[in-house]
């Protein structure tokens, strides 16, 4: 009857999608080229990472072709990630906008309460359906959802893996973490992290689950296209020179200490770095409390010093905050209140920022994309013996 429920509540809401949003507004920007891409690879048998096919999408999203500096509307992504959307290129557009945009809104739910569960902390219902909307409305997760972002389904993948290996389904953890791999900026570090701690906790089947999935993912994309790894990477030089951005350590230095802003950000990256190299070895060690706390300051810093990020890569950031709303709750009888109130206070923040500091049409200031993990690694760094204090708890089963 749940599953009966569930399935009639995301039909309705993408319907409403549709009727009210997508057939009358199209964007979801970020997901288009991917669809686009995945379209005329099914239909046509072309290649996505063709220049031809992205000159066909800019004509399709824009209406006109992009200037050298602008978005190529390039496929972008590995191969594989068409398998997670596969039926949707068989739909128009508006129809697979809609369905897509409300799959990222289950996920963000879901994902936000498989985050409750990771960090073992329990609240009354009022909180838990006001942190449920949080989790959509929150400025990176609708961010995300409005532009279609496939860092959501990143974030649903990262936390399902964690939630499987806490409950020993290790090869089921080792498939989802390949899956994160859709998005290699988001992961580059959360990856070797937690292969490392497989290896020192003797979770072999992880270790088996992600390694043959990311084969099984890469082989099967090449019997679509044999050549989309070279084209992959080849699409990612293309891409770094069109963005625009750095790295977001390097955009907040820009910002505000223009004039020392590269020497800065590079000194503060290696500094980053190493304090999370610390934590891995503590982790390595196998010291009580260290792969919890290790997770959540490589989930920071990644956001960081990755070469390059957005707010909504910072979907990601759900885990270290809940943990963080937990802390605030257990302060004092009033904490549940107090929670409420940072994250409203929180999510008119980032809003404000966005629509204070918009430049042109939907676009954001680049400080905005280290704004969030800057604040987090201040509390995470300002309260480390708090936190840690449940982060030893949460691996106690407390």
């Amino acid at each position: 009857m749940l599953g009966l429920l569930l399935l009639l509540l995301f039909a309705a809401d993408s319907y409403a999608m549709y009727a009210v949003f997508s057939s009358r507004f199209p964007g979801a920007a970020d997901f288009f080229p991917r669809w686009f891409g995945g379209r005329v690879l099914l239909l046509e048998g072309r290649n996505p990472y063709e220049r031809e096919v992205a000159l066909e999408a800019q004509l399709g999203l824009f209406g006109r072709y992009t200037e050298p500096w602008e978005d190529q509307v390039a496929f972008a992504y590995p191969l594989y990630t068409l398998f997670l959307f596969w039926p949707l290129v068989y739909v128009p557009y508006a129809a697979a906008q809609a369905i897509w945009m409300v799959v990222l809104q289950f996920i963000l739910v879901i994902g936000a309460s498989l985050c409750l569960k990771l960090v073992r902390w329990q609240i009354p219902s009022w909180l838990l359906l006001l942190t449920m909307l949080w989790a959509v409305f929150f400025y990176p997760g609708a961010r995300s959802v409005i532009l279609g972002q496939f860092s959501v389904v990143v974030f649903g993948f990262f936390v399902a893996a964690l939630w499987a290996a806490e409950q020993r389904r290790d090869y089921i953890a080792g498939v989802c973490l390949a899956l994160t791999t859709i998005k290699p900026q988001m992961v580059f570090m959360l990856v070797p992290l937690l292969l490392l701690w497989a290896l020192t906790q003797r979770r072999w089947q992880i270790m088996i689950g992600f390694g043959s999935a990311l084969l099984i993912l890469t082989g099967t994309a090449m019997l679509l296209v044999p050549t989309w790894l070279q084209d992959f990477y080849s699409g990612l030089f293309a891409y770094s020179d069109y963005v625009g951005f750095y790295s977001p350590i390097e955009n907040l230095t820009r910002t505000f200490a223009a004039p020392i802003a590269i020497p800065l950000a590079n000194g503060l990256s290696l500094l980053l770095a190493g304090l999370m190299l610390f934590s891995w070895g503590q982790v390595w060690l196998k010291k009580p409390g260290w792969f919890v706390y290790a997770l959540m300051l490589t989930l920071i810093i990644g956001n960081l010093v990755a070469f390059r990020s957005a707010t909504t890569n910072h979907v990601i950031l759900y885990l270290p905050l809940f943990l963080w709303f937990r802390r605030i709750s257990e302060l004092d009888n009033r904490g549940n209140t107090v929670v409420f109130l940072v994250q409203t206070g929180l999510n008119l923040l980032l809003w404000f920022g966005f629509l204070k500091f918009i430049i042109g049409t939907n676009f954001e200031h680049p400080f905005m994309h280290g704004f969030l993990p800057l604040l987090l690694l201040v509390l995470y760094l300002a309260d480390w013996r708090g936190l840690f204090s449940i982060a030893r708890k949460i691996e106690a089963g407390g």
